[in-house]
């Protein structure tokens, strides 16, 4: 067994921001800080993370669950909290595990029936109506392929050429929003599950390859453009 190492709580929340900052994307990782620096480091104890037990964690439940946010945004204030104990057993080799006894809030009937009533899905009618509307083709195919096969827009966005073949669409990345200075982030699916193959019917297939060779025409096409935006991804 390794031998456990010394670590407050703070130690191991400063070793998570600095493993976010190097893994996560821009809009991820700013949400992911301001949480550690706005709820949790003023509102937990900075001692050793291995003395801390259950009553510590239930107590921080206990302050979130008053705290006047969603209960989506709740249950991400938990899961950082827990990932700080999670970093600290990695990194520190703490055998503490009393993380695991913090349970997820159930959202509120409220916040249920507010769920269902955003989930707005279309009728092909009303796409085709919506779409005789959007004038730009790069943008027209981009919505006919969201629309027919599901992918999230930031799966599209992260196709290349490269990923379109035998009537096959390989989702390997995905673009999330600019980052700070304004350019995009290109990123892994976060689960291996989200890497996978849609195909294609013969229809959405004719309209990506009447699309690439118009495309292909183009001074330096090259297979490594994006479908959706050539050098550089549509902006999001």
């Amino acid at each position: 067994m390794r031998k456990q190492v010394f670590a407050t709580i703070g130690c191991a929340i400063f070793l998570l921001i600095v493993v976010g900052f190097l893994m996560m994307a821009y809009s991820s990782y700013t949400k992911h800080k301001g949480i550690l620096n706005k709820v949790i480091i003023p509102n937990v104890q900075n001692k050793d993370i291995n003395k801390f037990t259950e009553m510590d964690c239930r107590g921080f439940r206990d302050f979130v669950q008053n705290l006047e946010y969603s209960t989506s945004y709740k249950n991400y204030i938990l899961q950082q909290y827990k990932a700080v104990f999670k970093h600290a057993k990695k990194f520190f080799h703490s055998q503490n595990n009393v993380f695991e006894i913090i349970e997820n809030f159930n959202m509120t009937y409220e916040e249920k029936l507010k769920k269902r009533k955003k989930m707005n899905v279309w009728s092909d009618e009303e796409f085709a109506k919506f779409i005789q509307s959007v004038d730009k083709d790069n943008y027209k195919l981009l919505f006919i392929v969201i629309y027919y096969t599901g992918m999230r827009l930031g799966e599209a966005l992260g196709l290349t050429w490269s990923d379109f073949k035998d009537n096959k669409l390989n989702i390997n990345k995905s673009v999330s929003k600019v980052s700070k200075n304004g350019e995009h982030i290109i990123k892994e699916p976060k689960n291996v599950s989200s890497i996978r193959e849609i195909g294609l019917g013969n229809t959405l297939s004719n309209l990506l390859l009447e699309y690439k060779n118009k495309e292909m025409s183009l001074f330096g096409f090259s297979e490594d453009w994006f479908i959706f935006g050539r050098v550089k991804p549509l902006g999001r």
